[in-house]
């Protein structure tokens, strides 16, 4: 049995039975007030370590009201707790005067077994999760359980084919709930037979206070999505002994805490909520944000496919099936499939038949269970055969980009020549900062003999960790000079990331302000103050640095997200950085690249053409601390071109934020939807919408497309020197 430690006060049930039939059997008088925690519910820990949520009396109790206002249920009705997803759902029974039955072991995940019970009881009231409910529906013996009447889902997103499926099958209500461990039942949709959406509701709020807010803490306008906050009696108190963490999640608005959900939705025509991300079943694939949810209920439509399952591992998608046991899936029919309803970034790379989908004791679908043996992989996954011109035109005429650029010049270089041809003009510019090229360059010089004076070298990998500001470009450009490489640290990042990266470049130096060293973590690097140290930096002479080393060295080491384990350090050269400029150069005019927006976190990819594409064609690098800071006013120089993910140019068209005086927007990093070019294009001063694509791995852009308003959705072909394939598992 369980073995609990020496410091645990245990009382075991069956040593004091005797005792606790001795007790008196009246009602204990004790003064507990609704505020006070009535049990802790320990969350999954998907984000580290588990957290004790603290729920008070005053959310358990208010369950009643809505349990008859809502269900309309009665002391005639007949519960079946099959697995406790929140201690809600073993009281209101009792709160009500009905009958509460407890499934047999195994009902959980037999759904035979559930079935049975469901009949054998004669249950009217059942609780599920959408991934346990789509495995019953399928069960004979579910025909023969005529007494259910209500059923109930919570706990991840209710996909549209469940619901039909349900009321193709059973003639009962199906009710679709949300709610979280810390703000358990919050909003609750009764569905309907003839909805068609792809994703059922989760309806309005019961007795809590739901805002959907976006990026900048504002309501959602319209069918604008955004984070789910939840406010009310039903609310948690908090994290157990976590002071932080609850700061973190549960926050003040208005005078009232409210809960950070992470989830993401909208409003739907009627003013029911719509959960479209659940914060724990959405994964990044190079860039992009996909839902899990949203390629298993494509599979489910197939005809064949009982249960489905999408996990994201070793950075690949694949997809768990089930079905009968005297269907032969083809991976290949399947793919093709897929393919006409979703895009091709979401398509599984590999598909396993098991024969069930392992269930958590909560009923949801256990990601990290499923099975490592008594599966098969279906192999048959390939390309189509192509004829000898197809292969030709695919694999030749499609990849001849080559084009000629500057393939031994370093970055910094091609920044010098223009700063002759631009002496004078606006170089950068933050807030009503500004440097010309002159002087941006000599203030780099500078730096980069100061930091040489005090040991640097080529081939280092120098950390630079500073704010956004004038001091970070003249740094990047510094490191450069001195034929060093520059790593990213942003000083928002927890400590222990920048300690990682730390101990990964082993870096010698880091570039930073005084006032940021009490935020580094202890480490063997030396500082230099750049703010502290101005002085002795500006006696160093101005003129260009000597270049001895070639295109070939390192200009700069990205980390990624580490979404599969620890972040990983991308090494890219500077005649990757000096190809993607120079297609950049020949792609966009002068005027494009007359005032770029840099407002991507230097600790990623899409900050270095916002940083260093301006640079090498006369243009200006307009600086500013977030984009959601922009103002239809622009900045103090004339903003022509934004460079930015969806998610963000949707937020700035819906406040009417872009200026007036942008041309041209690149979106990258995620799906880039129909409807969002078109509103650029409508916006009106904005003459070209650029889709990109590309992976930190391959210097930021791979792919460009020339977006047309009711235009194909497409990422488009290979920038300049660049081949891209497509290639099968084989």
């Amino acid at each position: 049995g369980l073995e609990l430690p020496d410091s645990v006060n245990a009382i075991y049930w069956s040593e004091v039975r005797s005792h606790i039939d001795q007790a008196p059997d009246s009602s204990l008088e004790a003064s507990v007030s609704a505020d006070a925690v009535a049990y802790l519910a320990y969350t999954s820990g998907s984000t580290g370590e588990p957290k004790g949520v603290m729920i008070p009396h005053r959310s358990v109790t208010r369950c009643h009201l809505w349990s008859m206002q809502i269900f309309h249920f009665t002391n005639q009705d007949r519960f079946l707790l099959n697995f406790i997803r929140a201690p809600e759902e073993l009281f209101f029974p009792l709160f009500l005067g009905a009958t509460l039955f407890i499934s047999p072991r195994g009902a959980e995940s037999d759904t035979a077994l559930l079935a049975q019970t469901i009949q054998q009881y004669e249950i009217t009231v059942l609780g599920s999760t959408p991934s346990l409910l789509n495995v019953l529906l399928d069960e004979a013996g579910l025909a023969r359980c005529k007494h259910l009447k209500h059923v109930y889902c919570a706990g991840e997103v209710l996909s549209g084919d469940i619901s039909q499926k349900f009321f193709e099958r059973l003639d009962a209500d199906l009710y679709n709930a949300y709610g979280l461990a810390e703000a358990p039942y919050t909003t609750i949709w009764k569905c309907r037979p003839e909805d068609q959406r792809s994703v059922v509701p989760i309806g309005r709020a019961l007795d809590a206070t739901v805002h959907l807010l976006n990026v900048n803490g504002d309501p959602v306008v319209g069918q604008e999505i955004g984070e789910i906050y939840i406010g009310g009696l039903g609310l948690a108190r908090g994290y157990l002994n976590l002071p932080s963490r609850t700061a973190e999640s549960f926050i003040q608005l208005n005078g009232h805490s409210y809960y950070r959900t992470g989830d993401r939705a909208s409003y739907d025509g009627e003013g029911a909520i719509t959960l479209l991300v659940r914060s724990d079943n959405q994964v990044q694939i190079r860039g992009l944000r996909v839902e899990l949810g949203e390629i298993e209920a494509a599979l489910r439509l197939y005809p064949e496919v009982r249960e489905s399952a999408v996990s994201f591992l070793n950075d690949r998608l694949i997809a768990y099936l089930s079905c009968d046991a005297q269907v032969k899936l083809s991976a290949l029919e399947l793919r093709s499939f897929l393919a006409a309803r979703l895009p091709t970034y979401m398509l599984p790379t590999a598909y396993v038949l098991v024969d069930r989908l392992p269930i958590t004791t909560t009923g949801k679908i256990d990601r990290k269970g499923f099975p490592q043996s008594d599966r098969q992989v279906i192999t048959d996954l390939r390309c189509a055969t192509l004829t000898p011109s197809e292969r030709h035109q695919m694999l030749e005429e499609w990849n001849a980009t080559q084009a000629d650029y500057p393939s031994k010049v370093c970055v910094h270089q091609l920044f010098e020549a223009q700063v002759e041809r631009s002496s004078s003009s606006v170089a950068v510019s933050f807030g009503a900062l500004q440097l010309t090229y002159l002087e941006l360059n000599q203030q780099a010089n500078q730096l980069a003999y100061y930091l040489r004076e005090r040991g640097g070298e080529p081939r280092m990998i120098i950390g630079v960790f500073i704010e956004r500001s004038l001091d970070m470009l003249i740094s990047l450009i510094a490191i450069h000079k001195v034929g060093a490489a520059y790593v990213p640290l942003d000083p928002a990042y927890p400590k222990d990331r920048i300690q990682q990266i730390l101990e990964s470049t082993q870096s010698p130096f880091i570039i930073t302000r005084q006032h940021l060293l009490k935020s580094l973590p202890s480490c063997d690097a030396q500082t230099i103050c750049v703010d502290a140290e101005r002085s002795a930096i500006s006696q160093s002479p101005v003129q260009n640095l000597p270049c001895q080393w070639d295109s070939s060295e390192l200009a700069y080491v990205i980390y990624t997200s580490g979404s599969t384990g620890t972040p990983k350090g991308v090494a890219i050269e500077h005649r990757n950085v000096v190809a993607l400029l120079s297609w950049a150069s020949s792609t966009y005019s002068h005027e494009d690249l007359a005032g770029v927006l840099a407002a991507t976190s230097f600790c990623f990819d899409l900050s270095v053409f916002e940083m260093f594409a301006p640079l090498i064609c006369g243009g200006a690098v307009i600086l500013l601390e977030s984009i959601l800071e922009l103002s239809p006013s622009g900045a103090h120089l004339p903003i022509t071109l934004i460079n930015t993910v969806p998610s963000a140019i949707t937020e700035l068209l819906h406040a009417r934020r872009i200026p007036s005086t942008v041309r041209v927007v690149n979106l990258a990093g995620e799906p880039l939807q129909a409807e969002v070019v078109d509103a650029l294009y409508q916006y009106g001063s904005i003459a070209a919408v650029y889709d990109l694509y590309g992976p930190s791995e391959t210097t930021t852009y791979s792919t460009f497309a020339l977006r047309l308003e009711q235009g194909r959705v497409t990422i488009g072909r290979p920038i300049s020197n660049t081949q891209i394939y497509i290639l099968d598992q084989a």
